[in-house]
């Protein structure tokens, strides 16, 4: 059953993407939001919440590759359980009188300094340029394994592959992602010079 809002949408073709996009992300961003928040109470409401946010970038969403547009639908479910994450710290903090941690305090402890960040997205950038040039198959597969963490169960179901072959998929897949970004960076090197 797809969820009211969804319906909602004016655009025939808008709705008919966004059922298509609900049904096919719906178990990986209840997965990433199990994951982060460990509450199959509200995971569904988090997973909602995201989607509520992804309709107004239906646009944004339909000129993105796959692997842009999973990875963008995967970043919006982790900002949605983060926000809900924080939400949760601060009204738990007016409770906590007992001098235990207070729960804000280690959710800035885990957040990256600005430079940090700075040099995480770029090197991101530079996989994702690196990425570019590897077999789609093979993309699909690290992006699967190493971003999303999902297990060799769930890649073979989404990419219709024998589970006995991923590993072997992913052993060939390593090298070629790492000589394509080994040639991404000397590139960059290249351009700054």
């Amino acid at each position: 059953m797809l969820p009211l809002f969804i319906s909602m949408i004016e655009d025939d073709s808008d709705r008919a993407y966004m059922t298509d996009l609900y049904q096919q992300y719906y178990p990986l961003m209840k997965k990433k939001a199990y994951d982060m928040v460990r509450d199959y109470a509200i995971t569904g409401d988090l997973f909602q919440d995201a989607f509520i946010k992804l309709v107004p970038k239906i646009s944004l969403l339909q000129s993105l590759d796959s692997c842009k547009r999973t990875s963008y639908i995967v970043y919006t479910i982790r900002s949605v359980c983060m926000d809900h994450i924080r939400k949760q710290a601060r009204g738990s903090q007016k409770l906590r009188m007992d001098g235990t941690v207070d729960p804000v305090e280690e959710v800035a402890d885990a957040q990256a300094s600005p430079e940090e960040q700075t040099i995480k997205r770029e090197s991101y950038e530079a996989l994702g340029r690196a990425l570019e040039y590897i077999p789609e198959r093979d993309r699909h597969l690290l992006v699967y394994k190493y971003l999303m963490g999902l297990k060799d169960k769930e890649i073979a179901s989404i990419m219709d592959i024998p589970i006995r072959n991923i590993q072997g998929y992913l052993t060939r897949a390593r090298p070629r992602a790492q000589a394509a970004l080994t040639k991404e960076r000397g590139e960059q090197d290249g351009e700054i010079e």
